[in-house]
């Protein structure tokens, strides 16, 4: 059972508005376990999203050399 305040904190940023990601980037620089995160994630939404998952942009813009 994953860790209720990891909960609290992922319902809190949903309600917010923020991305599965943010959350997720919040919650580990706060210091918590990456594995507890995915565990809250998989009972709150069904969310299987890896650290590392991270959308690729659709174009990236030519920087001046």
């Amino acid at each position: 059972m994953a860790r209720e305040d990891i909960k609290a904190c992922i319902k809190n940023g949903l309600e917010r508005g923020e991305s599965v990601i943010s959350i997720k980037l919040s919650l580990t620089n706060a210091g918590y376990p990456r594995q507890d995160i995915d565990s809250a994630m998989s009972e709150l939404k069904g969310i299987d999203v890896k650290h590392g998952d991270v959308p690729r942009p659709k174009f990236l813009p030519k920087l001046p050399r």
